[in-house]
């Protein structure tokens, strides 16, 4: 690697090269709306979709990757439209008013979805609205990117200009880390209960104000420094293809990309996977503590993040950008190399020690990179004679995206392949508990043959449910209650015996796919014109998407119903939606979730159960993915050659060119 001078690195940037402070300011305050317009969605899809709504994980990874697909269209048209544009106004500038604007205007669309949707018909509003927004986003952020690569031709002068605005969106951040807890505060309880879709309605009503008032900001008060000395006014319009074409084309920038999938990619699992890590294993399944822990580690990644933002500005003008970029690659590896020590159950503040090293290594990850992309735009000029700073903004925006966005959509495939199950967490769970209710509730009142019942009780819960459900018959039969002196102890005890029975008669997650079913059956006989089974099967539906039945005799008694409704319904012919296929796939399943146990069948009594051991590949693979993607980004990084004597030396030859800017 080559070497930096000293006078290089310190050099005095010159006063002709220096952007105002209020400009850096006003670009640096607008910097936040690609936090609240991307990364809030991202970050908490799977706490919203998937904990609450219930979506499979392959339905979020869907709703993810389409809007980068989008993007993938989207981002590299926007940054050609900007770079052919000319005005007086300027190329970025007036896309930059137009893109705030109807951004704000549409960014809620995206939450507020009728309340009544089936998963499938959400995940397409969320996609079709998504479309939209990110349409309209993509409008502002690409000029505003771009703008950034020409505000300053000083090495130096770019990373101070990059900080401010590193600054405001290390401050903004709060929001994204906070979004989960505020969204289930008691404000937005539906019916009593925390409901973070609820609560992003009216978050996105907030978050789409800041982004209306400052989005459009710099299209007022920046200046296009290389457009109003003619360097870009007067350039030849460039073709698409042949500006993506070059763009590809350039070595730097593509050391850039492929370091940015590897090095994302595995900070974005380590992300996402990590909600249901600190969520699951250290916190026992709590959303309420878990969306707290956030909210706690997103305070102290902004805190280290603006004290090193400073220090990396400091260091990258004395040693360089790029041994600034391995240090806080380094820092971001050790962060995640000691996860599988500070994610202890008996110790759950550990967690926070992770926050610090991430948010120090952030800082100058996301500080060095916007810097580096505008030294790479001088670099092409050099060989190409052009400046594209919007080819170069829309498509590495769409590789950073896509980075963050696919280690996000890989969480669910790989906690699905490490045996999780968020459903069969909470049985387990709860089971656990009404367990120890029990044991509690006779510890004083009862006698010998009492702790003895629960005791083969709690064996064969997790082995055979059906004997489980004998044993607590028999308990509920016996004079076990009446031998509990303490009334508290005696309805503890009861209470216990009615949840237990309650887990292992339901199967939520059959729940909705035969609520959905049975809806189609009801209009299926309304068209056949039986109002009343029509109206049996719409009280039927409405009952299983409120609370799965929790007794034999109802789930024995949807099916029976639906069964009495095939024949009918065969008869008069029904459309393709509603089949005799579709029928029996109702009644199998209402069978199923009769005969399904709620806990895997083991051969002795479980010191751990399918839980537990999910809980340990979920860790594993939590600590390994994203120290190897790490590890392969910081050895394709080694390879990027723009040093700041590399760039002193470009700069030099530009000016011989074409004179100063």
């Amino acid at each position: 690697m080559t070497s930096e001078t000293t006078d290089q690195r310190t050099s005095i940037v010159a006063k002709e090269d220096k952007v105002p402070i209020f400009q850096k300011f006003i670009y640096g305050v607008a910097g936040p709306i690609d936090i609240l317009s991307v990364w809030v969605l991202v970050s908490i899809a799977y706490n919203v979709f998937n904990m609450e709504l219930k979506m499979s994980f392959n339905q979020v990874a869907i709703i993810l990757m389409s809007l980068r697909l989008w993007d993938a269209v989207a981002d590299p048209v926007m940054g050609w439209i900007s770079d052919n544009t000319r005005t007086r106004w300027g190329r970025r500038r007036p896309w930059i008013l137009i893109g705030g604007v109807l951004s704000g205007l549409t960014y809620p669309l995206i939450w507020w979805f009728p309340r009544d949707l089936s998963q499938t018909q959400i995940m397409m509003w969320v996609i079709g609205f998504g479309i939209i927004f990110y349409t309209c986003f993509t409008i502002w952020a690409m000029p505003y990117q771009s703008l950034l690569m020409e505000m300053t031709p000083d090495y130096n002068e770019r990373t101070r200009v990059a900080s401010i605005r590193s600054i405001f969106q290390t401050i903004f951040s709060l929001i994204n880390g906070f979004a989960w807890y505020l969204s289930m505060l008691p404000i937005f309880h539906v019916d009593g209960h925390p409901s973070p879709i609820n609560g992003m309605r009216y978050i996105s009503i907030a978050i789409a104000a800041l982004i209306f008032f400052l989005g459009p900001l710099p299209a007022f008060f920046v200046k296009e420094r290389y457009y109003e000395h003619d360097l870009t006014r007067k350039q030849p319009k460039i073709n698409l293809f042949k500006s993506l074409s070059e763009t590809l084309a350039c070595k730097p920038f593509l050391i850039l990309c492929v370091f940015t999938v590897f090095f994302l990619l595995g900070c974005s699992v380590f992300d996402g996977y990590g909600r249901y890590v600190g969520t699951y294993y250290v916190l026992g399944g709590d959303w309420g503590i878990a969306s707290l822990f956030v909210g706690w580690g997103t305070i102290i990644y902004t805190a280290t993040s603006l004290i090193m933002i400073q220090v990396f500005r400091f260091l990258s003008e004395r040693i360089g950008k790029n041994k600034c970029m391995f240090i806080s690659m380094g820092l971001v590896l050790f962060s995640a190399a000691i996860t599988w020590w500070t994610n202890n159950p008996a110790h759950p503040w550990w967690m926070l020690i992770n926050s610090f090293f991430v948010g120090a290594g952030y800082a100058g990850l996301w500080l060095m990179i916007p810097s580096m992309q505008a030294d790479v735009v001088d670099y092409d000029e050099l060989h190409t004679q052009e400046r594209r700073e919007g080819s170069f903004a829309s498509v590495f925006s769409w590789v950073l995206k896509l980075s963050f966005c696919a280690g996000f959509m890989a969480s669910g495939p790989l906690l699905t392949m490490t045996g999780f199950n968020g459903g069969e967490f909470e049985r387990v769970k709860t089971a656990k508990i009404a367990i120890e209710n029990c044991q509690k509730a006779i510890s004083d009142g009862g006698d010998a043959k009492a702790s003895q019942a629960v005791a083969a009780l709690e064996q064969d819960i997790y082995k055979d449910t059906g004997k489980a459900l004998q044993d607590i018959h028999a308990l509920e039969s016996s004079a076990i209650l009446s031998s509990i002196k303490d009334k508290d102890d005696a309805k503890r005890f009861s209470d216990a015996l009615v949840s237990l029975k309650g887990i292992l008669l339901a199967n939520d997650s059959e729940a909705s796919s035969i609520a959905e079913n049975t809806a189609k059956l009801a209009k299926s006989a309304e068209k056949a014109g039986d109002k009343k089974t029509a109206a049996s099967l719409k009280a039927a539906a409405e009952k299983l998407k409120s609370a799965f039945p929790k007794d034999k005799e109802g789930i024995a008694s949807a099916s029976t119903a639906i069964s009495a409704a095939t024949a009918k319904i065969g008869a008069a012919g029904a459309d393709e939606d509603t089949t005799l296929e579709t029928i029996k796939k109702s009644i199998a399943d209402l069978e199923k979730a009769v005969a399904a146990p709620a806990f895997p069948k083991l051969a002795n009594p479980p010191a751990k159960t399918k839980v537990d051991e999910s809980l340990t590949n979920m860790r594993i693979g939590y600590i390994a993915l994203p120290v190897v993607a790490a590890i392969i980004a910081i050895l394709i990084f080694a390879f990027f050659p723009l040093t700041s004597e590399k760039m002193a030396e470009i700069r030099k030859q530009l000016e011989e060119r074409r004179g100063k800017v």
